[in-house]
Order: C-alpha cells, then sequence, then structure tokens
C-alpha cells in the first residue's frame, strides 16, 4: 500500500491523502481500508468453509457401535467396553493398587479385544498391564 496525491485520480476533489487499496480501490484512512480488507477476507473464508464442507460425504462403510458401556469410579477404578458391527469388541478395567502407599501405588488395566482377521480367522488377545509392564496373549501371537 501506498500513498498518493488524490488529485491525480479525481481532479475534481481537492487534494489530499488516499490510500490505494487492491485492485485499484483507493480509502480515505488505513482503518476503513483495513476494515474492508478484514470484511473481504472474512467473507472470502466463509464461502471457502462452505464449499470444502459441501465437498464432504458421508462414508457409505460406516460401523455402527452397537454396543458402549463407560464406567468411571471414585477410587481411580474403570471399566469400558464396545462392540461394533463388524464383530470387534473391546473390553478393559482397571483399578489403582495398594492406594494410598506412596512408594507402592500402581495403576493396573487388564481387558481384551476381538476381530475377524481379513483372511477371516477370529483373532483374541487378552492382556494386562501392571508395574511388571504390558503383557498380551493371543493364539496368534509368537511365544518366547
Amino acid at each position: 500500500f501506498f500513498t498518493i496525491n488524490h488529485s491525480q485520480i479525481h481532479p475534481h476533489k481537492p487534494p489530499s491523502i488516499y490510500y490505494l487499496g487492491p485492485f485499484g480501490i483507493t480509502f480515505t484512512s488505513p482503518t476503513t481500508m483495513k476494515v474492508v480488507l478484514c470484511v473481504a477476507v472474512a467473507l472470502f473464508g466463509c464461502s471457502w468453509a462452505q464449499r470444502l464442507q459441501a465437498q464432504s460425504y458421508p462414508n457409505p462403510n460406516e460401523i455402527p457401535i452397537v454396543k458402549y458401556v463407560n464406567e468411571n469410579n471414585y477410587d481411580g477404578s474403570y471399566s469400558y467396553s464396545y462392540e461394533t458391527g463388524n464383530g470387534i469388541s473391546v473390553s478393559e478395567t482397571g483399578q489403582l493398587k495398594n492406594p494410598g502407599q506412596k512408594d507402592l501405588e500402581a495403576q493396573t488395566a487388564q481387558g481384551s479385544f476381538s476381530y475377524t482377521a481379513p483372511d477371516g480367522t477370529p483373532i483374541t488377545v487378552t492382556w494386562y498391564a501392571d508395574e511388571t509392564g504390558f503383557h498380551a496373549e493371543g493364539a496368534h501371537l509368537p511365544t518366547p
């Protein structure tokens, strides 16, 4: 942006300072120019957002949640599980071990999940996690 003598643009008006904005538009003050530009940017942003939103399509492969349970207790224990319409199931419970014993407290959790592999094989994993780490078992997992 730069200033020019207004008489160069509008010879019938007295000379004064005007601000030349984008596309050759003149403004009487920098504040007016900023307001107009902000409104233009906002309108452009809204139209762009509507365009992007109009291009979104619903997913025909959406899998419904057929069961969902989530319980959180004040003592730090919890339990949640869910099942989907395509046979996936997940469950987990957890609790605080040795509550109130500062050096011995540990969060523990155990659970399982099941699904069907692409080749049709049912997969189930049971697991637990405690102060010794994460431990998982499943018929498809290698054992040491």
